[in-house]
C-alpha cells in the first residue's frame, strides 16, 4: 500500500507533539516530586526573605507538603500564632487551585506584623485549607459532599527574633490615648460640644482620613424616630482633613444633640481611625476652574510574583501594605442627661410648687396639686401625666426622672388633657396643674412629703420633657376620703419572650363601650418610641425591640382615656427589671 505523503508528514508532526507533551508532563512531574520534593524535608519549611536588601526581611516564606482527594478551588487560610497563648500574630488568606493528591503549597507572611506585635518566635503555623464550589463554569464542579471539607496541617516554626523583622514605614503616630474635650459655653453644666481629641506625630504632611465607630450612638426605638440611618453611620463616613507636619491634635465632634438622644449612660466607647488619603485635583477646560476631590489611600499594594521567592503555583503571598493609619480606642464616662437636648415644643421651666386643694371649704383636700411652669414652643394639645410616690423611694429628683419605681411605692397617679391655643402663650412661661385625688392618697396610708413625677407629651408623639418633685410635708388626717377614681386601668403585663424583644399586653377592661387605652413606650431621655391606641374592652398587645442593655431606661405609661376624651387614669411601669 502507498501512503499518501501528507498523510505521512501528519503523522509524523502529531508523533512528534505526543513526545513533546510526554516529556513536558514527566518534567513537570520530576519538578514537582523530586526536584521541590527534595526542599521540603519533613513536609515544612520556612525561611525569612528579604527582598529589598535592607538587612531584615519582609516576608516569611513557607512550603507546606499537603494531599488533597479532589482537584478545584480551595479556600486557604494560614496564621501564625504565639503558641503560648493561641493569639494570632498574622494571617494570609485567599482563594487557590489546587491539584488532586500530594501537591508543594507556599505561604508567605508579613513580618512587620511580627514587629508589631513584638512577639518572638518560635510561632505555631496553622494551615487550612477549605473546598469551594468552582467559580467558573469551564471547571468541573466540586463534588456535593466535597463543598465545605476542611483539611488542617499545624508546624512549628523556628525561632525568630521580632527585631530582625522589618518595621512597616509610617508617616503618622499617635502620641497618647484619645480624650474627651467638653464646652460648657453659658456654665450652666450641660454640655454644649463634645469632641474626641487624638494626639498624633505627624511625620509626613498631606491629606489623612479620619473616621470613627461609635456603635452606643445608635439606640432601636430611640435614634431611628430622629435619624433615617443610624447616627453613628455618619461619624463612620471619613473626613478627610489637610495635617502638616509635627506634633497636634485631631478633633471629631459629635453634636451633643446626639450624644443625648443615645440614652448612653456609662461607659462610651469609639474605634478612631486616622489614614492617609489622596487629593486629585480636576481642571475644567471650558473655564478654567478646577475641583478637588478626596479618597483614602488604597490599604495594600498586589504582592509579589511567586517567582520572587522561589516558588510556583499554587501560592498565597498576602499584599504589600502601602497606606498608614493609626488605631485608637476611646472610653469616656457620659450620663445623656448631661448633653444639651434636642429641640422640644414644650418644656419644664421656672419654679414648682404644691397644695392643698379645699374644693367644698370642708377643711379637708379633695386633692392635692401640683404646679409647674412650661415654655410652649408649639400650639396644640399635650398629654400632661404624674406620678406620685412615697417619699424617700427614690433617693434624689434627678434619678427619679430618669428612672420609673416599682409599683409597691406609688401613692397615686392622674393625667389630663391640655390645649395651647393663642401663639401669645409662646410669649411667655405658661403655668399647668395636675391633680392627685385625695382619698386616693387617704387610701394609700402614706404621709407626705411626696415624691412627684411629672411628664408632659405633646400631640406629635416625639419627645417630651420630664419634671421631678419634692412634695411639702401632709398629715393623712388633711385629705377628704370621698373624691376615689371612678375608673381602673386594665391589668398591664409586660414579658421578653427573647433577648431584646418587649411585648406589654393590657387585659380587657370591664368598662362601658367608648373608654380608649393608649400605651407609650418612652425612654428615659423623652423619646416616644411606641404610641398605639386600644378599645379598653379588647386586648391590646404592643411589641417592641431595643438593645436589651439599655431596655431598663425605658417606661411604658398607659393612659385610661374617656369616652369624651377626658384623663381617667394612668400608671407608668419599667418595660425592664
Amino acid at each position: 500500500m502507498t501512503e499518501n505523503p501528507s498523510a505521512r508528514r501528519a503523522t509524523v508532526i502529531l508523533f512528534g507533539l505526543c513526545v513533546i507533551a510526554a516529556s513536558a508532563i514527566a518534567g513537570a512531574a520530576v519538578y514537582r516530586y523530586v526536584f521541590w520534593g527534595g526542599q521540603v524535608p519533613g513536609g515544612f519549611v520556612i525561611n525569612p526573605v528579604d527582598l529589598n536588601g535592607d538587612g531584615s526581611s519582609e516576608y516569611l516564606i513557607a512550603k507546606v507538603v499537603v494531599d488533597l482527594p479532589e482537584s478545584g478551588d480551595y479556600t486557604a487560610v494560614a496564621t501564625l500564632q504565639n503558641p503560648t497563648t493561641g493569639t494570632a500574630l498574622t494571617q494570609t488568606t485567599g482563594r487557590v487551585e489546587m491539584d488532586r493528591g500530594q501537591e508543594i503549597f507556599g505561604i508567605g507572611f508579613w513580618t512587620p506584623d511580627l514587629r508589631k506585635a513584638e512577639a518572638s518566635g518560635p510561632y505555631s503555623m496553622q494551615l487550612i485549607l477549605i473546598r469551594e464550589q468552582s467559580d467558573s463554569p469551564f471547571e468541573r464542579p466540586a463534588s456535593p459532599d466535597m463543598v465545605g471539607r476542611l483539611y488542617q496541617w499545624t508546624f512549628t516554626t523556628p525561632a525568630y527574633d521580632w527585631r530582625s523583622f522589618q518595621e512597616q514605614p509610617t508617616a503618622l503616630a499617635a502620641t497618647g490615648p484619645a480624650t474627651a474635650v467638653r464646652d460648657d459655653w453659658d456654665g450652666n453644666g450641660i454640655v454644649d460640644q463634645y469632641e474626641i481629641s487624638v494626639p498624633l506625630d505627624v511625620k509626613q504632611s498631606g491629606f489623612y482620613s479620619v473616621r470613627a465607630q461609635a456603635d452606643q450612638l445608635t439606640l432601636p426605638g430611640v435614634t431611628d424616630r430622629f435619624f433615617p440611618t443610624p447616627s453613628a453611620a455618619d461619624l463612620a463616613q471619613p473626613r478627610f482633613v489637610f495635617l502638616a507636619q509635627g506634633p497636634q491634635s485631631v478633633q471629631i465632634m459629635i453634636p451633643p444633640e446626639e450624644m443625648y438622644l443615645s440614652g448612653v449612660d456609662g461607659d462610651f466607647q469609639a474605634h478612631v481611625t486616622i489614614s492617609s488619603a489622596t487629593e486629585s485635583v480636576t481642571s475644567h477646560p471650558c473655564c478654567g476652574t478646577t475641583t478637588e476631590s478626596f479618597s483614602e489611600s488604597p490599604a495594600f499594594a498586589a504582592p509579589p510574583d511567586g517567582s520572587a521567592f522561589g516558588l510556583r503555583a499554587p501560592y498565597l503571598i498576602p499584599p504589600t501594605p502601602i497606606g498608614v493609619s493609626v488605631e485608637t480606642h476611646f472610653t469616656d464616662v457620659v450620663r445623656w442627661y448631661d448633653f444639651r437636648s434636642p429641640w422640644m415644643p414644650i418644656e419644664f421651666v421656672g419654679d414648682v410648687r404644691d397644695f392643698g386643694v379645699d374644693a367644698d371649704h370642708d377643711g379637708l383636700f379633695e386633692s392635692l396639686a401640683v404646679e409647674a411652669q412650661v415654655n410652649v414652643r408649639t400650639l396644640g394639645s399635650f398629654d400632661l401625666s404624674g406620678t406620685l410616690y412615697a417619699g424617700g423611694s427614690e433617693p434624689t429628683d434627678q434619678i427619679l426622672m430618669r428612672s420609673t419605681p416599682e409599683a409597691s411605692s406609688i401613692v397615686t397617679t392622674s393625667w389630663t388633657r391640655i390645649r395651647f391655643t393663642d401663639w401669645s402663650q409662646t410669649q411667655s412661661p405658661q403655668t399647668v396643674r395636675l391633680e392627685f385625688t385625695g382619698a386616693e392618697i387617704l387610701a394609700a396610708g402614706l404621709n407626705g412629703p411626696f415624691a412627684a413625677k411629672l411628664r408632659i407629651v405633646p400631640a406629635n408623639v416625639i419627645i417630651d420633657p420630664v419634671l421631678a418633685h419634692t412634695t411639702m410635708s401632709y398629715d393623712l388626717s388633711q385629705f377628704a376620703a370621698s373624691g376615689a377614681k371612678p375608673a381602673r386601668l386594665p391589668a398591664v403585663g409586660v414579658t421578653s419572650p427573647s433577648t431584646g424583644e418587649y411585648r406589654v399586653q393590657l387585659s380587657p377592661g370591664t368598662l362601658g363601650d367608648g373608654y380608649q387605652v393608649i400605651v407609650r413606650i418612652i425612654h428615659a431621655n423623652g423619646v416616644v418610641a411606641v404610641d398605639q391606641q386600644f378599645r379598653a374592652t379588647s386586648v391590646g398587645v404592643v411589641g417592641f425591640r431595643t438593645d436589651p442593655g439599655r431596655a431598663h431606661a425605658f417606661a411604658v405609661a398607659v393612659y385610661l382615656v374617656a369616652p369624651d376624651g377626658t384623663g381617667v387614669d394612668y400608671i407608668e411601669v419599667p418595660l425592664s427589671a
